[in-house]
């Protein structure tokens, strides 16, 4: 699933504080407990305001894979967005779908089954 819609709130997200870069990887994460103020002065929790806007585990957001770490590991709750690119421009055209060749007309090929005899 494509979430263009939140690509702001992506670039958003990857330019604030709250994105704490990956020391080992592409990326960053972001903790739960931090909270976002918005213009109506009111607030929501990061993690929370992510999953609302349809975000989650394994989800795809633009070029970053989400992961999930659930609280009561060694590690704080967080979403880790792993960059992973996921559309590659090409300079040549889609192909047209080849055409499927026509079924065969008989069924010579299958073996016969014949009924058991029952005695």
């Amino acid at each position: 699933m494509h979430h263009h819609a939140h690509d702001n709130i992506l670039q958003w997200l990857k330019q604030s504080p709250l994105a704490i870069p990956l020391r080992n990887s592409k990326g960053f994460y972001v903790l739960r407990g931090k909270v976002l103020m918005f213009p109506d002065h009111t607030t929501m929790e990061i993690l929370d305001f992510i999953q609302g806007i349809g975000i989650w585990d394994s989800d795809v957001w633009g070029d970053y894979r989400v992961k999930y770490t659930e609280p009561g590991g060694p590690y704080a709750e967080k979403l880790t967005f792993f960059h992973e690119q996921n559309v590659y421009p090409v300079p040549f055209a889609r192909p047209t779908p080849a055409v499927a060749p026509p079924p065969p007309d008989t069924l010579d090929d299958l073996p016969d089954f014949k009924p058991l005899d029952h005695p």
